[in-house]
Parts: structure tokens; sequence; C-alpha cells
């Protein structure tokens, strides 16, 4: 059996990729510009994975004994080339953690690669152990099953830098072998305590619903979605409170809308943050006096308690259209206030704007489009994307919102190539939205495992954020990970209700029971029951779709029609074609299934 670790692999993480023998650094294929002391100091941290690796084995693999040097300062030095070369922020870290007093981990998912193949080594091979290991005496061998605390014992001991891969690789490449998608995950997941069995902390989650434009005039109508969503991401920053995002939003209020200008009475509060998972929510109204390019912009704002009905806080400012980002920026001070928030920083400022367009055309035409995707109508939002791709071409959320939309009208290359402008431009957004770009990329290649691996360092960073998890299970299951999503899957039942009793985890349970039929089935149906207590009607149209599948393809082909005709209509009724059209599909299946081929072709 070839040792993972063996001649020819790779380290793989994000964009990024590792050459210990070749001494490179590619991000995306393209060679990255980094120096001997930085390559050395990345391939030390990428062998141990969400390991703390203290500042005293830095000194002993970067510097031989007997050298004499300004170490701290050196170190600080090599410490800040890596991060640049990585593009990655120490104050809020996607690759190098600080660990104060301790030393430095690596949190980013790790892989490593056979070069040759470009396959992810094996896990079975990983286990691994070079046939002639070298440990001091009295240390653990790797049969113990402790291959990784074996590699950090051993690693001080030793007088040469083992990054004379370099020139050699050998020691490396015997160290690489334990490395793998899942286990380095696990091992992640092990160093920063958010095990399924532990508890998880819950932040304050928000749902902005929306805003109404009193004004009645047509062309302030963007103002509604742009809004939202500037105070969503005004709120999101510094990671402190949990966002409900804009789809979850607009899908509930399609089917079960509620007053935008009224303070919410105490029902509808609680049914609202029931179907969201909310805590918190923030709504008003706006209204627009004069010219559109040099009026004034008066915006109330009301923020309730989901459970009580409570109004914690209600705001009235006035600015102008031109600079209403400002006005939006002073509320939200406010509301971070009341719930208790500290302000925003200076970095966290800076990650806030680049997550919104800052040119007023493409603002306006952004807002439009985002509306239209949501109202599930594609090719108008695709017309409307471009147009604030257009006005602001560096923006990159615009095209990560076209790659939606071109998804939804089945231009896979189209698709990517938008989805490649969001990940390129993509290096100012927050940390959170900078990854979700970096998911759908990968999403849009069809590396399942990639966008995993993605999905999996956002939900350890934000482990009471199903969205994360939802999303890392359906890229396990679809990559034939069923094992792994059910790990996910529980990890997210663990979590404190309404959260844990999402509709949205057990129809991820029942795709990931592939060859449970009837586990699935009830599965499916208690999804279903969850969705229409919570009044989601489009969430229990996908349950019926799924119940449908299930059927279809079970025991009881027959049964299958009434539940997909049932989606179809729910689907129809909302302005979901394609969803509708999918649940049609499932019909037409059904009933070519029965050999009625005639009746399958009509439908």
């Amino acid at each position: 059996m070839n040792r993972a670790g063996g001649a020819g692999n790779l380290f793989r993480f994000s964009l990024f990729e590792a050459d210990p023998i070749g001494c490179t650094l590619t991000r995306n294929g393209g060679r990255v510009k980094i120096q001997d002391q930085p390559f050395r100091l990345l391939v030390l941290l990428l062998e141990h994975p969400g390991e703390v690796v203290s500042r005293e084995e830095l000194r002993q693999a970067l510097w031989p004994e007997g050298t004499h040097v300004d170490f701290d300062g050196s170190l600080n030095v090599i410490l800040k080339r890596l991060r640049a070369a990585l593009d990655d922020d120490p104050e809020r870290p996607r690759f190098i953690e600080t660990v104060p007093r301790r030393g430095y981990r690596f949190i980013a998912p790790v892989a490593v690669i056979e070069k040759a193949t470009g396959a992810v080594v094996p896990e079975k091979e990983v286990a691994e152990v070079p046939e002639n290991p070298i440990p001091p005496a009295g240390h653990a061998s790797a049969a113990s099953g402790n291959l990784p605390q074996f590699f950090s014992r051993l690693l001080p001991k030793r007088r040469q830098p083992i990054y004379a891969v370099c020139a050699l690789g050998l020691v490396v490449l015997a160290m690489a072998g334990w490395l793998k998608w899942g286990s380095v995950s696990t091992e992640f997941a092990r160093n920063h305590s958010i095990a399924g069995n532990q508890q998880v902390q819950m932040r304050k989650s928000v749902a902005v619903l929306g805003f109404k434009n009193l004004s009645g005039r047509n062309q302030d109508a963007w103002l509604g979605t742009a809004l939202s969503e500037m105070f969503s991401t005004e709120l999101a920053a510094g990671e402190k409170l949990r966002l409900i995002s804009g789809e979850e939003v607009a899908s509930l209020r399609t089917t079960s809308p509620w007053s935008q200008t009224d303070t919410l009475d105490r029902a509808t509060t609680a049914r609202i943050g029931n179907a969201l998972n909310s805590d918190v929510v923030v709504l008003g109204s706006y209204t627009s006096i004069g010219p559109p390019d040099g009026g004034q912009l008066r915006l109330d704002v009301r923020m309730q308690d989901a459970k009580t009905g409570e109004i914690l806080t209600e705001v009235a400012e006035v600015g102008t259209t031109q600079n209403f980002f400002r006005l939006v920026s002073r509320i939200g001070s406010q509301l971070r206030t009341r719930l208790g928030i500290e302000q925003l920083q200076g970095s966290e400022q800076a990650g806030v704007l680049a997550a919104l367009p800052l040119d007023p055309e493409a603002a306006q035409f952004y807002a439009l489009g985002l509306a239209r995707l949501r109202q599930f109508d594609a090719l108008a939002a695709k017309d409307l994307l471009e147009q604030a791709a257009a006005a602001d071409p560096k923006f990159s959320l615009v095209h990560a919102m076209l790659a939606r939309a071109w998804a939804h009208l089945g231009y896979e290359q189209k698709r990517r190539e938008e989805a490649k402008k969001a990940l390129d431009l993509a290096t100012d957004l927050p940390r959170a939205q900078h990854m979700l770009v970096e998911g759908e990329y990968y999403e849009s290649l069809g590396k399942q495992e990639e966008a995993a691996s993605v999905y999996h360092a956002l939900f350890e960073l934000f482990p009471d954020n199903i969205e994360y998890g939802l999303r890392l299970a359906t890229e396990q299951s679809v990559a034939g990970h069923g094992g792994q999503a059910m790990e996910v899957i529980h990890r997210m039942r663990s979590l404190p209700p309404p959260s844990s009793d999402d509709p949205r985890i057990d129809l991820a349970e029942a795709r990931a029971m592939k060859d449970n039929k009837p586990a699935a089935l009830a599965i499916v149906r208690n999804a279903m029951r969850k969705a229409s207590d919570r009044d989601q009607k489009l969430l229990y149209a996908l349950g019926r779709k799924e119940e449908c599948l299930v059927l279809l393809y079970g025991e009881q082909p027959g049964q299958a029609a009434p539940s997909c005709e049932d989606a179809y209509n729910i689907f129809l009724a909302a302005g979901n074609r394609l969803a509708a059209a999918d649940a049609m599909r499932l019909m037409a299946d059904g009933i070519g299934a029965q050999g009625h081929y005639e009746q399958a072709i009509v439908t």
C-alpha cells in the first residue's frame, strides 16, 4: 500500500495548493509569489491543521541550532509575509489563527492530493506509517492511532529544519500522509471545541422583514429591497448577530404575508420568529421627498421581540437620497446598542462597504434584480443584474447573484464564469460572505468535495447557523458521503429549538438516507407537518415533492401522483415555475413507469 505522504502529494486548502517538493504555492492554478521561510512555515502548519504549533516549535523548524537571530521580530515578519500571500486578515483569519500565549493554528480544512491523479488520498492510507520512522526512544508508535500527536512530538527534537523538503522533500512527505478532508474535519472540530455533543453558543438572530414605500412612487420601490440588504449587512458585520437571509424572508412573505406599516401583534411576530428561527424582527417604512438625485429620505425603523411582540426600539432618521448608506449606518448603530452589541471597527466597516454596491445606479439595478430573483423571475433578474454589473463591475456579489440567475435558467457555462468573477472580487467581503461565494464557485464547477470543505469551515466557525450546516450536508450527500451528512444533521438536531426543529433538517436527512425508503418517507412527512405548523407553504410544497420522489422510486409508485400534483399547484401559485416544472416532470416519470407512455408525454 502506498503511503499518503509519499512522493508527489500536494496540500490543498480553499483555492490554494502547496507543493512541498517544488516549493510552490498556487491559487486557482496561478503561481503565488512567496519567499522560502514563509513557505516553510506554511507547510509546517498544513501538516498540523487544527493543532496549535508553538513559537518554540517554529523556531526549531525554521532556524538550525546555533543560529543567532531576533526570533520574535523575524517570526512576525515571516507571518506577515505569509498572510499577505494568502490574503489572510489576522483580525478575522480564514487560514492562520493566532492563539494568544500558545502559538498558531491552521483553521481551514486541508486535503492531501495525489499530484499524479488529482485524487484525495484515501482515508485508509492516511493512517499508514513510514516503514522506518525514527522517533526518539520512549515515543508512542504510530500504531497507537495518534499519528498527528506523534509527529507533533517528533518535530521539536529535530536539529535541522524539516523544510529541507524544498531540496529533498522526504520528511515532509512522510509526515503529510495522515491528512484527508474527513479526518481533518474531525480534527478541526475537536480543536475548536464545537463537537455535536457540546453546547453551542447561540447568537441572537435577527430577521429584517422589509420596508414599505409610503411615497407610492414606482421609482422609489427599489429602496425597499436595498434598505433590507443594507440593514442585514450592517447588523451581520462583526459576527455577533446571526442574520436571517433575505431569501428565507422573501420565501415566507410570498405565501404568508404580514403588514409592513403597522406594529406587528404578538401572534404575528411569534409566527414569523418561529418560521425563521429568529429572536428579533426589524421592519419599517420610508418616504422619499423631492427628485431622486437630490431629495430627502425619511426612514422609520422598528425592532420587535419575536417571542413577545414587545417593541424594543423605534428610530426615525432623515437624510439625503444620495447618501442613504450613512443613514442606514446611523440607525444600525442604534439598533446594535439596543441589542447590546459593540459598534463596528474599521476593518468591519470596510467589509460592510465591500458587501454593498457603491455606485447609485448599480445599487438600484442590484436591488431590483435581487427582488426579481426572489420572486422566481430569473430571466428579468438576469437582465437587471447585468445592468448592475455594467455599472459596478468590481462588485463581487452582483456576479454571485448573476451566477444564481444563470443557474436557474440552465446556462451552466455562464454560471461558472460569473461565479469565478465573484470569487476573484471577493477579497474584501466579510468572512462568511467570502466563504459562501467560494463555496458556490465550487458548486458551479461540480466539485462537491471542495464545496463541502468550504461549508464545513463555515459551519465550524458558526455552528449556530443551520444554513451553513444544510449546505454542507447537501454537498456531502451529493458527493456520496451520506454518513458524513448524517453527522452534520445530528449536530443540527442538537441545537436548541426552534433551530433544531427546522423542517429542512428532516428533508436533508431524508436525502442522505438513499437506501431506506420507508424511513425516508416518514421523515419527509414529519418535515411536511412541521412546515404546515409554521405556515411555510413553499417548504411544505418542497416536502410534497420529496414525498412524491420517495414514493415514485420506492415500493408505492402508484401513490406518488397526488403528492407531485399538490406540490406543482403550490409552486405555480407562488410563481416558482422552475420548481413546478420539476414536480410535473416527476409526475410524468410516475405515469411512464406505470406503462402509460402517451399520457406521460402529454403531462
